[in-house]
């Protein structure tokens, strides 16, 4: 696998995405093949929809790609309702009403200006959460209640409280990683996933 990033299991296959080869890629367990490929799009995660279509982030080129069932690309995401532009998308994280939450990282450096956006079932892009610094992995809880967010340049995870409506309130930090290693080492945090019974994996 070439710079493999944003696993997730579907129907029996692995579908992951090589940041590197401008891929998303299936493995049956046996053989690893080419799912869908879109040169500049810089791919760094892939969910499945509940439409039957696949969205991946394109942290290259600021868009939201979207994937047919058989693999063909289709007219990706450019814009919230607003007319936001997307900063370096780079995770996604469905909930159970059919909606997908996705991070964008923004600009590198000083700039605080990751971003937290929702796509709801009807297709309809919103900003959530903004002055997240280096925002990357995100995860819905097992109860569909809280929005979990790594915010990788102040080494911590994020917390939001999901509303009835998807939107996003009571920002909180879960936790600092530098603090569990007394500060010794430096934290990066990256990737966040819960798994079957609620614990979380950065």
């Amino acid at each position: 696998a070439y710079y493999p990033e944003g696993p997730v299991w579907y129907q029996d296959s692995l579908y992951y995405v090589e940041y590197g080869r401008n891929a998303v890629m299936v493995w049956d367990g046996q053989h690893n093949r080419v799912f869908s490929a879109q040169e500049g799009c810089g791919q760094s995660a892939v969910v499945p929809t509940g439409r039957g279509e696949f969205l991946t982030t394109c942290y290259d080129n600021g868009t939201i790609g979207r994937i047919a069932a058989d693999g063909t690309s289709l007219a990706p995401y450019s814009h919230d309702k607003d007319g936001r532009a997307f900063v370096g998308p780079n995770d996604l994280a469905p909930d159970s009403r059919g909606g997908i939450y996705f991070s964008t990282s923004g600009s590198h450096g000083d700039a605080v200006d990751g971003k937290v956006f929702y796509i709801a079932a009807d297709g309809t892009i919103s900003l959530e959460a903004d002055d997240v610094h280096n925002a990357n992995g995100l995860a819905v809880s097992k109860d569909g209640s809280i929005l979990y967010v790594v915010e990788t340049d102040e080494n911590r995870l994020l917390k939001f409280r999901i509303g009835p409506d998807g939107s996003l309130s009571e920002r909180r930090i879960v936790v600092n990683l530098d603090e569990l290693v007394h500060h010794v080492v430096h934290i990066w945090p990256d990737g966040v996933k819960i798994d079957s019974h609620g614990e979380i994996y950065i």
